[in-house]
């Protein structure tokens, strides 16, 4: 993300998910052997259930949490949040 943010182009077989625009993740992940890919697609879908579960837990902590005013300026870009 953060070369793309700062527009430069990356190699496409650098990465396991490489062009993000596809359909399906069976598009998206450039692994070659198909027991390969699925392996990685259930790999990647646990960890969107972790982040969406530490999302949860961020919703019970106090307001003043130097976590969440981290996670607001992260979500927000910086753009105006104190």
């Amino acid at each position: 993300m953060s070369a793309f943010a700062a527009g430069l182009k990356e190699d496409e077989d650098g990465y396991l998910w490489g062009d993000l625009s596809g359909d399906s993740l069976q598009s998206l992940c450039i692994c070659r052997r198909q027991e390969e890919r699925a392996t990685m697609i259930q790999i990647l879908l646990g960890m969107r259930v972790f982040a969406m579960s530490e999302l949860a837990r961020k919703a019970e902590a106090p307001a003043d949490d130097p976590a969440i005013a981290q996670s607001a300026f992260e979500i927000c870009g910086g753009a105006g949040v104190t």
